[in-house]
């Protein structure tokens, strides 16, 4: 059964690549128009276990200016062990930590179970979702983490209520994709100048990015915006609360989020140093138990006029918490 309920646009083109695809002339990759790679660490619970290749990858891709992703491949029989290769990954990635900005993603498919039968071990769908869970767990205290995955096992193999809110990197060989997700392995059968042989394409449907280095002042300085990484379980609510700002200033600085309540874990989007009193009054953020005319008898305007400034509201009783809603014009 398909989980998304809507076209996703698409930001950027990239490729995965890992030892098996060779030496890469990463400035060939970056000449055909690729954006993004994602690039193996490793796989498995050892440093011996390290991608060959990741070091020269990294350096030769960043250098390319391509952005750059991290996938780490699953052996784990458990979550324990699952914690395990997470310290692992995070000590192949020490060099490069702060130097790219997509995801690191976690890979646990069929070669995963093949592997944990002959350690007599049969998964059953909460106990993949477990190890799933363990290596994002253990990943994000120090990354952006998310996992890849495919149809079959999103629909039939895994408990895809418990991570929903992780960036999802989808296997799915299709023009769109079916499920909401942050990338989409398109291909495995790309040609690439730079590469030999095939190779996995992907595309993005979030943009990500490092931080731009602040200024340093001269003089009087205007307020600028500030970027923030969207982390699991956030909302541009409690982000507002805790910037002491309101969604609304969000929403203007960042018009690419075309919905409130949709935002990845992993995104990037700008934050204003500070809300000014005539930008704080133009729009009200619904909270939990608002109604229109709640918020228009608050406001000291009718709600003919909420209505009138807010033309997408079709029903004015489906409101929903969250919600940014214009009071003046």
């Amino acid at each position: 059964m398909s989980a998304l309920d809507r076209k996703q646009e698409k930001k950027a083109g990239g490729i995965d690549v890992s030892a098996h695809n060779g030496a890469v002339d990463w400035k060939k990759v970056k000449a055909s128009g690729v954006d993004f790679a994602v690039i193996r660490a490793g796989y498995g619970n050892t440093i011996s276990q390290k991608d060959e290749r990741f070091g020269e990858n990294m350096k030769n891709a960043l250098e390319a200016g391509l952005g750059v992703g991290i996938y780490w491949f699953s052996y784990a029989i458990n979550p324990e062990d699952a914690r395990k290769e997470a310290a692992v990954c995070k000590e192949v990635l020490q060099k490069w930590k702060g130097k790219f900005a997509y995801p690191v993603f976690y890979d646990f498919e069929y070669a995963t179970e093949t592997y944990a039968k002959e350690q007599g071990v049969t998964f059953s769908n909460s106990g993949r979702t477990d190890v799933i869970l363990a290596f994002l767990e253990e990943m994000k205290k120090d990354y952006t983490a998310g996992y890849y995955s495919n149809p079959d096992y999103l629909t039939y193999k895994l408990e895809y209520s418990r991570l929903k809110g992780w960036p999802l990197w989808l296997a799915q060989y299709k023009a769109e994709p079916e499920w909401e997700c942050v990338l989409q392995q398109s291909s495995s059968t790309g040609r690439i100048s730079g590469i030999s042989g095939n190779v996995d394409t992907d595309v993005a449907y979030t943009e990500y990015a490092l931080p731009k280095p602040e200024k340093p002042e001269t003089g009087e300085k205007p307020e600028t915006a500030k970027q923030y990484t969207i982390r699991a379980g956030d909302t541009l609510w409690d982000i507002a609360q805790k910037e002491k700002t309101t969604v609304g200033a969000i929403l203007a600085l960042n018009p690419e989020i075309k919905d409130a309540s949709r935002i990845y874990p992993g995104q990037v989007i700008r934050l204003p140093g500070k809300t000014s009193v005539s930008q704080a009054k133009k729009t009200v953020t619904v909270k939990a138990g608002d109604t229109l005319s709640e918020i228009a008898a608050r406001e000291g305007i009718s709600l003919s006029e909420i209505l009138r400034l807010n033309p997408g509201i079709e029903n004015p009783s489906l409101i929903y918490p969250g919600q940014v809603i214009r009071i003046r014009s």
